[in-house]
């Protein structure tokens, strides 16, 4: 059965690691990344109108409102928004920029929308709204702590690694600087983003999943199984 590291964050990381079974692959979750809370107080914002996540851990670290409507960057996070209780959830089912779109499309002129977001953010979605005539805050419920090293055995016999953020990237590049097993191992990155976080001379090739999805990720991991 081939390897395949999982670098994600828990429960994520868990989450792929089901999805990698189904498809006859064996995951080694090694999260470059530990998520915790921060204390926040979403009553400091009012008059909201729309909450908007741009990751699933924003959606398992929010504590405020569930009822106003919630606007999702892709269709797992709106899959947590809705599992979390959200009742209006709707997907852009792409990135932070069709993220922005669908809300200028969806919210009248002069609404103000939640970012509900981690300590790093890929996407500055305050400013995207501004751009298409909509008021955004920023709200951090979570942070993240780097790892400090890989564990030897999760880096042995590899056949892939799948890497789902720029941060992500950057921090498994830093932790396998030098290792020279790595060279024959594909690298799979979520997106073009993603993989310039990554050393090209490190791996055996950096693939970019067709579109930012966990789907397309797998499918480009089993498009070269053989």
């Amino acid at each position: 059965m081939r390897r395949v590291l999982v670098t994600r964050s828990h429960p994520g990381a868990d989450e792929t690691a089901v999805r990698l079974r189904a498809l006859g692959f064996e995951p080694v979750l090694a999260p470059v990344r530990t998520l915790g809370p921060v204390a926040h107080d979403p009553a400091v914002v009012p008059d909201v109108s729309a909450l908007a996540f741009t990751s699933a851990a924003g959606v398992r670290f929010w504590t405020g409102r569930r009822d106003l409507p919630t606007f999702c960057v892709g269709d797992a996070t709106a899959a947590a928004a809705t599992a979390a209780g959200h009742g209006d959830v709707r997907s852009a089912a792409k990135d932070g920029a069709a993220l922005a779109v669908l809300l200028s499309e969806a919210t009248p002129p002069g609404a103000t929308i939640l970012h509900v977001r981690g300590e790093e953010v890929a996407v500055d979605l305050v400013s995207a709204l501004a751009a298409v005539g909509r008021r955004g805050r920023g709200m951090v419920v979570y942070r993240a702590q780097d790892a400090e090293r890989f564990a030897d055995e999760a880096l042995n016999g590899l056949h892939a690694a799948l890497f789902h953020s720029p941060a992500g990237a950057r921090i498994s590049s830093r932790l396998t600087r030098g290792i020279a097993a790595l060279r024959d191992v594909r690298a799979i990155a979520l997106s073009a983003a993603v993989a310039q976080g990554l050393d090209a001379g490190a791996w055996r090739s950096i693939e970019v999943a067709e579109e930012p999805t966990e789907n397309a990720l797998l499918a480009t991991l089993t498009a070269a199984k053989g």
